[in-house]
């Protein structure tokens, strides 16, 4: 790529949020600035202040052809967008689909997600989903979300024989977690945001262990297996939430795998392909199925299961699936420049 290219990336304010959106954003911040991406300002706290910089530090630029600016979507309004898209080559790196959420239609998402030439998506199910809804750029597929973390400094041991399975999210949104003590032979330990703790306080087999800052989390994480589940029920993913998983990359995975927990994922969602193809868990229709499928399960298969586990997390410690595929998109656009 000459010297002429500017590459930059738009910077989004991120504070800690007890959750994984601001550690996912983070990362993906400090993973570009790794690479020698420039910040394309620094944001102020004020958000006032940080419309007006956005503004003026794309009226500095001069000429589309020589910058490629890499945007977070969707931590970004439209309207800056169409602005950027005057003056920039835009790279989006998808966290959410706001039309799969149900927050916008999916004709205004495709017509924002077409002003930028190039698009990380999650996996080849997201990757469908924009193609089939009329998306007509370039995609290069992330895989799995990296989540910086030591990978040197100890996690808490995994003990096969207690098979103790782990949930970390906005608990008040997964409704799924009053009815796990039907399945009373699995301990369930619980982290995350939960307004009400009492309402969990009859169900034996379930724990609340309270809520973690993103950096610290991973090193205090206790259970034997990470669970990837979401919506009201637990026979299936159900309802919004539910489906959303067909598509996209919980961050949760990835936080899972940095504690060296191997996971348990619906057989239907996206991510399933990669747990089976990496060998780092097992995918699953309902919750009913753990009982059998953990009782039976060797402390060999389970030893095989946390090596996987292992390789997987030395990557997402070091930002490997985010660095490839903006390596990727790089190459693409020098050779452009070469032709």
């Amino acid at each position: 790529m000459g010297n002429s290219m500017g590459i930059y990336q738009y910077n989004v304010y991120v504070k800690e949020t007890y959750n994984a959106t601001g550690k996912a954003k983070g990362d993906v911040i400090r993973i570009l600035n790794s690479l020698n991406i420039n910040d394309l300002y620094r944001p102020s706290r004020y958000r006032l202040v940080r419309v007006v910089q956005q503004f003026l530090a794309i009226s500095k630029l001069r000429n589309k052809a020589e910058n490629i600016l890499f945007i977070q979507y969707p931590a970004v309004i439209d309207r800056f967008i169409e602005k950027a898209d005057t003056k920039f080559n835009l790279v989006a790196i998808i966290h959410d689909l706001q039309s799969i959420r149900g927050s916008k239609t999916v004709e205004d998402e495709i017509k924002v997600l077409n002003r930028f030439s190039t698009v990380i998506s999650h996996n080849s199910s997201m990757t469908n989903y924009l193609r089939v809804n009329g998306f007509k750029n370039s995609i290069v597929e992330l895989e799995l979300f990296d989540y910086l973390h030591d990978s040197k400094l100890q996690v808490k041991s995994n003990s096969f024989f207690k098979k103790r399975v782990t949930f970390a999210g906005n608990l008040n949104k997964s409704r799924f977690i009053t009815k796990l003590d039907s399945l009373k032979s699995i301990d369930f330990l619980l982290y995350g945001l939960l307004d009400d703790p009492s309402k969990l306080d009859n169900l034996n087999n379930v724990e609340y262990k309270g809520s973690l800052p993103s950096d610290t989390i991973v090193n205090e994480l206790e259970g034997e297996f990470g669970l990837v589940w979401d919506g009201e029920e637990i026979e299936t993913c159900s309802g919004i939430l539910g489906n959303y998983l067909k598509f996209n990359n919980p961050h949760k995975i990835s936080l899972y795998l940095a504690a060296n927990k191997p996971v348990i994922v619906w057989k239907e969602s996206a991510v399933a392909k990669f747990v089976e193809k990496n060998k780092v868990g097992i995918t699953i229709s309902s919750l009913q199925e753990l009982d059998p499928i953990l009782s039976s399960m060797s402390k060999e298969e389970y030893e095989e299961l946390e090596q996987n586990v292992k390789k997987v997390k030395l990557k997402i410690a070091d930002g490997y699936y985010t660095k490839k595929a903006v390596k990727n998109i790089l190459s693409q656009f020098s050779n452009e420049e070469v032709q």
